[in-house]
């Protein structure tokens, strides 16, 4: 493959990692709010402030 028929798999593999990378934290939320001395409320804030901030400062 030339180097230009691989940009594409590759930005489309890092939006999927960059898009799906909130998902496994909230699973683990109870956890994170332990270890963090937090609520499971204020840890789920923190994923969905990482979350806003891929929106608005993600590539457009």
């Amino acid at each position: 493959m030339s180097n230009s028929r691989m940009i594409v798999p590759a930005l489309c593999a890092g939006v999927f990692v960059v898009g799906t990378s909130e998902y496994p934290v909230a699973g683990l939320l109870p956890q994170v709010g332990t270890s963090l001395h937090l609520s499971v409320g204020t840890a789920g804030q923190a994923v969905t402030v990482y979350a806003l901030d891929v929106v608005i400062g993600g590539p457009r």
